[in-house]
């Protein structure tokens, strides 16, 4: 399920958040405002799963990366977990009148939006690696997952930004990224999250052995990157 936001709404948000300092709050606040009424698969909340993103991405970020994180770095980490699905999944409805003909227009949320809502651009490209190419997504949709191997070949270039990135992205938003994407990985293996009818269907448990194949190719990565001289 997607998530909608009204432009007024939008727009109101982005004064507010614009003039406050970056913290955690303010990325909660901007995650709060964005998901409201989006519902995960089991039904429940979406910013539930948002919030453990986001939370557990700092500890795993603590896990593996040796050199102590900064204060900031914590912040942008949280950031990015509580907003890697706003790219995403956020629309835009425009006011009404907006068109010609008066209908309702949609707008996709984009980097833009959130840089306005004073979200650092690191965390901005860090979420834009996270972020679905829709194409991929709607051709991912068509490819046999009927075995962790087929699976695992159609998810894989969901991931592949953040396992072989473009020379121009930093460091520290490949790290941001990373982290975010293997607590969201654990997160979606837990299949108690979804109906109980659907706990032990072989779809779900090939699903679920997808995210713990991704989690672990991402570790590897995680792993390099700690490993990495810091230019």
């Amino acid at each position: 399920m997607d998530a909608f936001v009204k432009q007024d709404d939008l727009e109101g948000l982005t004064d507010f958040v614009g003039r406050m300092p970056w913290s955690k709050k303010n990325a909660l606040l901007i995650a709060v405002s964005l998901h409201q009424g989006q519902k995960d698969r089991g039904g429940k909340p979406y910013i539930e799963h948002l919030q453990y993103v986001a939370e557990n991405s700092c500890t795993i970020r603590k896990s593996i990366f040796l050199t102590e994180s900064s204060p900031t770095q914590i912040v942008d980490q949280y950031a990015v977990g509580v907003l890697h699905d706003s790219l995403e999944d956020v629309t835009i409805i425009m006011r009404t009148g907006s068109t010609h003909d008066g209908k309702k227009e949609f707008l996709p949320l984009n980097a833009k939006h959130l840089i306005k809502m004073g979200v650092p651009d690191r965390v901005v490209r860090a979420i834009e690696l996270l972020t679905k190419n829709k194409n991929e997504v709607n051709l991912s949709r068509e490819v046999d997952k009927s075995t962790p191997e087929s699976s695992w070949e159609a998810y894989k270039p969901q991931i592949m930004p953040l396992l072989a990135p473009d020379s121009d992205v930093p460091r520290e938003s490949q790290i941001l990224g990373i982290c975010a994407k293997i607590a969201d990985n654990r997160h979606n293996a837990d299949f108690t999250r979804l109906p109980r009818k659907a706990h032990f269907l072989p779809s779900t448990m090939i699903r679920c052995a997808t995210y713990g194949m991704s989690a672990a190719a991402l570790i590897c990565r995680a792993y390099e990157l700690e490993r990495e001289p810091i230019n």
